[in-house]
C-alpha cells in the first residue's frame, strides 16, 4: 500500500516537473512573437499570454496576482482565483477601489477554499472598507 502511494505521488511529480517545463517553453512563438497556448489541469484553463498590467508575487499572502484581459476571464467575470496554486488572476481594466474589491474577493477564495461564493461575498463585504460595488 505505501508503496502504492510512494509511485503515484512520485507519478504526480513528475508530472508537474513535465507541466512547469511545458509552461516555461510556452512563451517563445518565433518571429519575435509570443503564441498564445492553453493549458487545462485539473478543469482550470491556463494561458500563456503575457499579463498586460504585470504580474506581483506578494510573499506575505504567499499569493501571486497577475492581471490579465477580460476576454481571457470570460463574461462578467471580474477575477477568478486558484488556491492550490496561490494564484489570482484580475481583469486588467479594474483600477482603484474597484480593483482593492476584487483583489480582496479572490484573496478570500484562496484562503478559503471551501466557502462558496455567496459566502465570499458576504465575506467581502464585511471586510472591504468602503461600500462595495460587485455585490
Amino acid at each position: 500500500m505505501e508503496s502504492e502511494i510512494e509511485r503515484k505521488l512520485e507519478e504526480i511529480r513528475r508530472r508537474f516537473s513535465e507541466l512547469e517545463r511545458e509552461m516555461k517553453d510556452m512563451v517563445s512563438g518565433g518571429e519575435g512573437r509570443p503564441r498564445v497556448r492553453t493549458l487545462e489541469i485539473g478543469g482550470a484553463v491556463f494561458t500563456d499570454l503575457p499579463p498586460l498590467g504585470g504580474e506581483e508575487r506578494n510573499e506575505n499572502l504567499g499569493i501571486t496576482i497577475r492581471r490579465v484581459p477580460k476576454e481571457i476571464l470570460g463574461y462578467n467575470v471580474l477575477g477568478r482565483a486558484f488556491p492550490d496554486l496561490g494564484l489570482i488572476e484580475i481583469a486588467d481594466h479594474l483600477e482603484g477601489n474597484e480593483l482593492e474589491e476584487v483583489k480582496l474577493h479572490e484573496i478570500l477564495h484562496v484562503w478559503n477554499p471551501d466557502l462558496n461564493e455567496y459566502n465570499i461575498r458576504v465575506k467581502t463585504r464585511l471586510l472591504f472598507p468602503r461600500r462595495t460595488r460587485f455585490e
